[in-house]
């Protein structure tokens, strides 16, 4: 498994014991940050979403090393589009904790670890792939 694509995999689990372990936690904030969706915000939805993350994460960076050119195209718009996750990930944590005024559990490990490592896998994905080409819009 490629260690760069692991990065990403890894912050899930930080998120999460900054979201989820701290007193007060990630859904209070959230429940009060969105009222319309207070009833839709329950522990199996946290766990559900950040699962899933999880496994895809773990997919793409598992397939990574395949040799195949139709897989690694398939795991290049994969990982563009958990890139692109991540990223609003953090502008929602950045955002809400403005609007607030309060810390919103998860805005530190979003700031510094979603979206650094969401724009470096961007550019690394675009700037080092031969495989690139295939999926952009001018083919």
């Amino acid at each position: 498994m490629p260690i760069r694509r692991l990065r990403d995999t890894r912050a899930s689990p930080d998120s999460w014991v900054e979201e989820f372990l701290r007193p007060g936690g990630f859904a209070a904030w959230d429940r009060r940050y969105r009222p319309e969706f207070r009833v839709s915000i329950t522990p199996a939805l946290h766990v559900i979403v950040n699962a899933a993350l999880l496994l895809v994460c773990l997919q793409v960076a598992w397939r990574g090393g395949s040799d195949d050119i139709e897989a690694k195209q398939i795991d290049i718009a994969a990982w563009l589009a958990i890139s692109a996750l991540l990223f609003s990930n953090a502008v929602f944590h950045g955002v809400g904790t403005v609007r607030t005024g309060t810390y919103s559990p998860g805005v530190v490990t979003a700031m510094f670890l979603y979206m650094p490592l969401s724009v470096y896998g961007y550019w690394y994905t675009r700037a080092g792939s031969s495989y690139w080409s295939p999926l952009s819009a001018e083919r």
